[in-house]
């Protein structure tokens, strides 16, 4: 039977959940009310001026929702820098990413500029070095870049890894969640494509909302080759927790990681309900928490 969703309880978590974002953006700070902390100022000793321009790439929490990434540039030299264009160049990644949000990089400070993550190159690639190309009215300056947390790596072996299961065989949320006596059922839709290939189903982890009615992890154990018939995986799903918070801090509500293993090669895959999957889930939730 169909369900309506409650109030405006419902509403919030339904707009967490369906953008993408985790739990730092502005809505869930000022959603749970906290003492302000105090602080203490610590002073930055400067850094040293290198007579170069230096890049990094960094991705916060935020970037990681949002698709992207940000190459930052240290101004080592004694003049302000005002780019026209900022360019990063990576052979595993499908084309050149142009920044965005240029501006001035006085001289001795460091600015991020978002670079916007295509997608990867899982064809194969030169070893070549990634370059960002820095544009300027008095010229063009190529600078190596540093990624010391691996960001481009990850994200092509993440994506690549994707398309390879999707190669073999579809993967969706069945977008009703019925339920008997509080515990729902998550519906996992397996399609293969015929491709050949054997696609072994590990485990689906909880959502900040959604979890399994004893542990917190689904140990599914189920097996679907490329020439199959579709199956349809049932997990007995219960809310993860019953305050009123969990709801306002719903951000990937049903966004589940699965833990999948193709062709004996293992990987995660970041599988999303639809809107109208998410609205049916989150109303279960609410309903079954007593929340409606």
């Amino acid at each position: 039977m169909g369900r309506r969703l409650p109030s405006a309880l419902a509403a919030v978590a339904l707009l967490g959940a369906l953008s993408g974002c985790g739990h730092e953006d502005d809505r869930d700070r000022q959603v749970v009310a906290e003492p302000d902390p105090s602080y203490s100022i610590v002073p930055v000793p400067p850094r040293e001026m290198t007579g170069t321009l230096d890049a990094v790439l960094r991705q916060s929490s935020r970037d990681a929702a949002r698709g992207r990434m940000q190459v930052w540039i240290f101004n080592g030299t004694d003049k302000d820098v005002d780019p026209t264009a900022i360019t990063y160049d990576d052979p595993r990644l499908s084309r050149a990413i142009e920044a965005q949000r240029l501006r001035t990089m006085p001289s001795g400070l460091e600015r991020g500029f978002p670079l916007p993550l295509p997608d990867p190159e899982c064809g194969g690639h030169t070893k070549q070095a990634p370059v960002v190309t820095v544009e300027t009215a008095a010229g063009t300056e190529a600078l190596a870049v540093a990624d010391d947390l691996g960001i481009v790596q990850r994200h092509h072996d993440a994506v690549c890894f994707e398309q390879a299961v999707e190669a073999v065989v579809g993967l969706e949320w069945d977008e009703a969640v019925p339920s008997t006596d509080d515990v729902g059922t998550l519906t996992l839709l397996a399609t293969p494509t015929g491709r050949p290939g054997r696609l072994e189903i590990l485990r689906v982890g909880a959502t900040p909302v959604l979890k399994h009615p004893t542990t917190t992890t689904w140990r599914v154990g189920r097996e679907v080759r490329g020439e199959d018939e579709p199956q349809r995986i049932e997990l007995p799903v219960v809310p993860a927790r019953c305050d009123s918070h969990a709801f306002f801090e719903a951000g990937g509500a049903t966004a589940f990681r699965l833990g999948l293993r193709l062709d004996g090669q293992e990987g995660e895959y970041v599988l999303r309900m639809s809107s109208t999957g998410a609205e049916a889930a989150i109303a279960y939730a609410i309903d079954a928490c007593g929340l409606s």
